[in-house]
C-alpha cells in the first residue's frame, strides 16, 4: 500500500485517500501485516479529522443497509474506554429518549473496556438483538427504538479483529464505532473518553452529514458529568461551538463518581430496571436524566438542558420507561 509511505513521513491521508484505503482493509484485500502497520502508523502520527472521518465513512458504505426513514433519527452512544466502569448510561438514555418520542437507533457492541456493553445489557433485559433490518426499521416506526448489533452489520471489520487483538493498543477503530451507526443519524450525543477528541469528533460529524449534534467530555466519563464540569462541543446546521457545562446548567445536585459505578453486568441490569421503574437512587436518576435532557434538546423537544433534564426525570418518575421497555421486548420478538 503506497500510502503507508504517506503516514510514514509523519503526513496524513486525505478524506478520499483513508475511505479508499479502509474500504480495502474491510474487503480483506489488504494482507493483515501491511494492515498492522497501518494501524500502528497512524496512531503513532495521530489521527486527523479526515483520516477518522474516512475510516468512518468506508465502515458506514460496507455495512449492511440499513432501510433509510422519512424521518430524523438519534443515537447516543460513547467511545468507552474511560475505564471508570460507570453505570450504561447511554443505553439506558436511549429507551427513556424513545419513551419521550425521540426516534432512536442505538448502535452498539458487547463489552470491551467497561463492565458491560449496550448489547450485554439489551440481551440482559430480554431485548432480541439479532433481528434483520427490515425488522429493525419496523421496531423504529412502531416503538421508536431499534438495536443494530454491530457484528451482525460490520462483517468486513472480522478481517482487522485479529490484528487489533495483536496489537493490543487502542487505534483508530476504537475511535470510528461511535460514527459508523448504519442508520444514518442525523441527531447524535456522542461522548468521547478524551476531552481532545470533542472538537474533531464535532467536525468529522459534520462531515459525515449529521445536522445536530453534542459532542462531551465530563471530566473524565465518555458521557455528561454530574461529580464536575463537562467540555462540551456543539454542531448545529454547520456551525461548531465550543463550551462547559456544570451539573448547575442542569438544575441538579453534584454526585460521587463513586455513586454511578457498577461492578458488574447484574449491577447493570438491577440498574437499569430500577431506573426506568423510576426507583433509581438520586444520582443514577440525576446521570440519566442529564444526558437524556441533552438528546431532548437536541431534538427539540426541550429549549434548554434544565428544562430537558426536567422532563427526563418527570417520564423516569412516572414509570412509562418500563411500560415502554415492555413494548420494545415484544415487539423485538415479534
Amino acid at each position: 500500500m503506497q500510502l503507508l509511505e504517506t503516514i510514514y513521513q509523519g503526513e496524513s491521508l486525505n478524506y478520499l485517500q483513508a475511505t479508499e484505503s479502509f474500504q480495502a482493509v474491510l474487503q480483506g484485500r489488504v494482507e493483515a501485516p501491511v494492515v498492522a502497520a497501518m494501524l500502528a502508523a497512524l496512531k503513532t502520527k495521530g489521527e486527523s479529522v479526515e483520516e477518522i472521518a474516512g475510516a468512518a465513512y468506508a465502515l458506514r458504505q460496507e455495512a449492511v443497509k440499513f432501510p433509510q426513514s422519512d424521518f430524523s433519527v438519534s443515537d447516543c452512544c460513547g467511545t468507552g474506554g474511560d475505564g471508570l466502569n460507570t453505570i450504561n448510561v447511554s443505553s439506558i438514555v436511549s429507551i427513556l429518549a424513545a419513551t419521550a418520542g425521540v426516534k432512536i437507533v442505538k448502535h452498539g457492541n458487547r463489552s470491551v473496556s467497561s463492565k458491560c456493553g449496550s448489547a450485554d445489557l439489551m440481551e440482559q433485559l430480554d431485548i432480541n438483538i439479532h433481528v434483520s433490518p427490515e425488522q429493525s426499521k419496523q421496531l423504529l416506526d412502531d416503538v421508536n427504538f431499534s438495536f443494530l448489533f454491530a457484528p451482525d452489520y460490520h462483517p468486513g471489520v472480522k478481517h482487522v479483529m485479529p490484528i487489533r487483538q495483536s496489537l493490543k493498543t487502542r487505534t483508530i477503530f476504537n475511535l470510528i464505532g461511535p460514527l459508523a451507526n448504519p442508520a444514518l443519524p442525523e441527531v447524535q450525543l456522542l461522548g468521547v473518553y478524551d476531552k481532545k477528541y470533542c472538537r474533531p469528533f464535532a467536525e468529522i460529524l459534520k462531515i459525515l452529514g449529521a445536522k445536530k449534534a453534542l459532542v462531551v467530555h465530563g471530566s473524565g466519563l465518555d458521557e455528561i458529568a454530574v461529580h464536575d464540569s463537562t467540555f462540551a462541543v456543539s454542531l448545529d446546521d454547520g456551525v461548531i461551538q465550543e463550551f462547559t457545562l456544570s451539573p448547575e446548567n442542569f438544575g441538579i445536585s453534584r454526585h460521587s463518581i463513586a455513586s454511578i459505578q457498577a461492578n458488574d453486568v447484574e449491577d447493570n441490569v438491577a440498574a437499569a430496571k430500577q431506573l426506568l421503574k423510576g426507583q433509581g437512587s438520586d444520582a443514577h436518576i440525576d446521570m440519566v436524566a442529564v444526558n437524556c435532557g441533552a438528546l431532548l434538546v437536541l431534538n427539540n423537544l426541550a429549549d434548554d438542558f434544565k428544562a430537558g433534564t426536567k422532563l427526563a426525570k418527570e417520564l423516569l418518575k412516572s414509570g412509562q420507561a418500563y411500560q415502554q421497555l415492555q413494548k420494545i421486548k415484544e415487539a423485538s420478538y415479534a
